[in-house]
């Protein structure tokens, strides 16, 4: 059994049974734009490069360990552009992704993460992938999953063999570009966005991790306990990255209170004498 150790959004990286990979926002995440025209206009193909991260646009927040897609917003008001409407003039196919010729070449493995919120526009198509190229970077392969709320998974068998030297794993949105002047921000924000995450661990991997909390979701009061060791900080971060609350029990018990919460997904981290770990929680 192979292990990598990656490093992405939530805390760390984390390595499962064989060679899986789980999101994690402090990697060497890159970006890249493929422009086209617009359906009106032929849809054909204008031009790919390299793209800032920031300028996708994604959110990366490697406090919590997410990242946040949303529509690609462009900054040019030129009408190459721009329509002078809310939507733009291009289709824009942004791609946030992790390139690895080392580890992941020539192996099978497992890409997951778990999606938080998605409430993106019909106007936009997003999906999680991995993509299988050759010493030349044309493209042998792609396996793609749709960005759902809750865990996607991934599997590349190695198929291409010795063929496939350059993997990329990570995540893609494609749609119009939205216009970038003020009169616009509301919305663009209408237009939602997809929030994501490590994978939870399943129950089984939990419970090893000698970590209890209960009740989940909960309504006023979380309990958490560790029955390896004395748990030094917990933080509560709502799916923003804003930390909310942040206590130093140095015993094995906490307790969090959520009762002045609105209901929704937050982000728990847990430092112990052994290790650090991020859980979902819901406040309902």
């Amino acid at each position: 059994m192979r292990k990598i150790t990656l490093m992405f959004l939530l805390i760390g990286s984390t390595v499962l049974s064989q060679t899986t990979v789980n999101f994690d926002s402090s990697l060497p995440w890159e970006g890249f734009m493929n422009v086209f025209e617009t359906p009106a206009n032929g849809g054909g193909f204008i031009f790919a490069s390299s793209w800032g991260v920031a300028d996708l646009v994604v959110q990366v927040n490697t406090v919590n360990n997410t990242a946040t897609l949303k529509p690609n917003r462009i900054n040019d008001s030129d009408p190459f552009w721009q329509t002078g409407n809310l939507l733009g003039n291009k289709v824009m196919n942004a791609s946030f992704f992790v390139n690895n010729s080392t580890d992941l070449v020539n192996i099978p493995f497992t890409f997951t993460g778990e999606v938080l919120t998605n409430n993106l526009d019909a106007e936009y198509l997003e999906k999680a992938f991995i993509r299988i190229f050759d010493g030349s970077f044309n493209l042998l392969r792609e396996i793609t999953a749709d960005l759902t709320p809750g865990v996607f998974s991934l599997f590349y068998d190695n198929s291409e063999g010795a063929a496939g030297v350059n993997v990329q794993y990570g995540f893609n949105v494609v749609g119009r570009n939205v216009n970038p002047q003020a009169a616009f921000d509301a919305g663009y924000d209408a237009l939602g966005s997809v929030v994501f995450t490590q994978a939870t661990l399943s129950l089984n991997d939990f419970e090893k991790n000698t970590f209890a909390l209960y009740p989940n979701p909960v309504q006023n009061i979380l309990n958490i306990e560790n029955s390896q060791s004395n748990i030094q900080e917990v933080q509560l971060y709502d799916l923003t990255g804003r930390l909310l609350t942040s206590i130093r029990p140095d015993r094995n018990f906490a307790n969090v209170d959520f009762s002045n919460l609105s209901n929704g997904i937050y982000l728990l981290r847990i430092a112990s004498d052994e290790k650090t770990i991020t859980k979902k929680i819901i406040k309902n």
